[in-house]
């Protein structure tokens, strides 16, 4: 049942914290806007703490069938009306519906327990672009999970989320740990690590990637955390000229790499085209 709800609102009021990311972090939160993404987060089992709709920025024919179920789920729903909407949304053009999930698992040590190689590490990928499209290659190219260190931006922010088209909810995403710890963390459960640097003297088909290995994107200016000093650097050969490639292409190139490898080796499945 829906409530319909005024600019003072308690609930509007939690909502517009949640703007900020440590107050999320503090409440182990996500925000998802929209009904794309809200129906990822639906499949993925997740429930609605607080949903707020406007039905007048809603797509022609209002939501499918399948998320007002979902939204019946919420603990609190809320209508408001296109100018309130437009203060609490994270989008240029927003799409009527806001909802507050809880976090999905995050333990880093989790992530690895079973894990299919590779995983995905970002070290100080601040552009919340950059990681959510690398948080959607990882997933679309069959990495076990994504690691952080702390200064990476936040993927499970509302840019991230929106770039990772859904792929937040479908591959383990793992809290921040602190470069060493993760470092230690990885080289204890057995992972080789290979860093993308253009100073790599590996090119990627040179690399084994095939085994049980960790790619690290770095920060484009600084490169890898010394943390990752022992890791085996690939360079990525660019016959066209430019300086280099973002973090989200170089992370991209890596994967689809480290699929090709495993795929003729068996590890993988035979890709297939798309």
């Amino acid at each position: 049942m829906r409530t319909v709800a005024g600019r003072h609102n308690r609930h509007l009021a939690y909502l517009r914290r949640l703007g900020r990311r440590r107050v999320r972090q503090a409440e182990g939160v996500v925000l998802v806007e929209g009904p794309r993404l809200a129906g990822e987060v639906a499949r993925a089992g997740l429930v609605p703490r607080l949903a707020v709709v406007c039905p007048d920025l809603l797509p022609p024919g209002g939501l499918p069938p399948a998320l007002e179920t979902w939204l019946e789920e919420a603990g609190v729903t809320l209508e408001v009306p296109p100018g309130l909407f437009g203060e609490l949304a994270h989008t240029e053009s927003p799409q009527g519906l806001l909802a507050v999930v809880d976090e999905p698992s995050r333990d880093p040590s989790s992530a690895l327990e079973t894990p299919r190689a590779p995983v995905l590490v970002l070290d100080r990928v601040r552009d919340p672009g950059n990681v959510g499209a690398l948080v959607r290659s990882a997933h679309a190219l069959g990495a076990a999970a994504v690691l952080t260190v702390p200064a990476t931006g936040d993927p499970l922010g509302p840019k991230a989320l929106r770039a990772a088209a859904g792929a937040t909810f479908r591959i383990p995403v793992a809290r921040p740990l602190p470069a060493p710890d993760l470092a230690g963390l990885l080289v204890g459960g057995g992972f080789r690590l290979v860093g993308a640097d253009p100073r790599g003297a590996l090119l990627p088909w040179e690399a084994d990637l095939a085994g049980k290995v960790a790619l690290v994107i770095g920060n484009e200016t600084a490169g890898l955390d010394p943390a990752f000093g022992g890791a085996a650097l690939i360079g990525i050969p660019m016959p066209g000229g430019a300086e280099s490639l973002n973090a989200a292409a170089a992370g991209a190139v890596l994967l689809y790499e480290a699929l090709r490898q495993r795929a003729g080796s068996g590890l993988a499945p035979t890709p297939e085209r798309a």
